[in-house]
């Protein structure tokens, strides 16, 4: 997503004078379609006032799917903690234009189908103003559909702990912002140094998945790799 878009949007939203007043916010009925967003003459009429969606007169929500039970437990319960010592700061000096950012957490295990199922929660029911914080590759990928699902509400994700490459291109890039570096990126960045440094043979073990940046890397130094080796499921 462009920066300057993101935000704009965000100070738009965020301004002082957005009410808390609760408003019809679109999405999908049950066993039905998504309706189609209101033009611009229609929302007009409705009113400026209106509140976006995670929006009250006292804080902000943000919604979060990550591991907080399991063996990557530890990724969901840091990145968690690290956030929220952040959003305690802003809140202490008073919020966003007055208003505390909150956080509704879910925990989906590491495993896309919670996954899923918590970023529909977290759009239909909680609702929240947007959404952050994703840990997993495996989660992200399949969640992404679903975000685009709900574009018409501009739902945005922000700051994800993982690097892949799905969320950076079409379709999913405009409903993404990114804070991070790709793999791609960071593994260019390493090769590129340690080439400076002398180096000229490199050994790269990776998985063959959404995580694995060697393949397409290689292909932007213009270098192919001399070998590939498959190496047998561990036991």
């Amino acid at each position: 997503m462009n920066r300057r878009r993101f935000l704009g949007m965000m100070a738009g939203s965020l301004a002082p004078g957005v009410t808390g007043a609760s408003r019809a916010w679109a999405q999908p009925r049950p066993g039905g379609r998504v309706p189609p967003p209101e033009p611009p003459s229609a929302r007009a009429a409705a009113g400026a006032g209106d509140a976006q969606p995670g929006i009250t007169l006292n804080d902000v929500r943000i919604g979060m799917s990550a591991a907080f039970r399991g063996t990557a437990a530890g990724l969901g319960a840091e990145f968690y903690r690290g956030a929220q010592a952040y959003y305690n700061d802003v809140n202490g000096k008073g919020g966003v234009h007055g208003r505390a950012i909150s956080v509704v957490a879910l925990d989906d295990g590491y495993e896309p189908i919670p996954c899923v199922k918590n970023t529909i929660r977290l759009l239909e029911k909680e609702p929240v103003f947007l959404l952050s914080n994703y840990v997993g590759t495996p989660t992200l990928t399949r969640a992404l559909p679903v975000i685009k699902r709900y574009a018409h509400s501009d739902v945005v994700l922000v700051g994800n702990f993982t690097g892949a490459q799905p969320q950076r291109e079409a379709p999913y890039a405009e409903h993404v912002f990114n804070i991070r570096a790709s793999y791609r990126q960071e593994m260019m960045a390493l090769v590129d140094r340690f080439w400076q440094l002398g180096a000229r043979k490199f050994g790269v073990y990776y998985q063959i998945d959404a995580d694995a940046p060697l393949r397409e890397a290689s292909a932007s130094w213009a270098r192919r790799p001399i070998r590939e080796a498959p190496s047998s499921p561990m036991t």
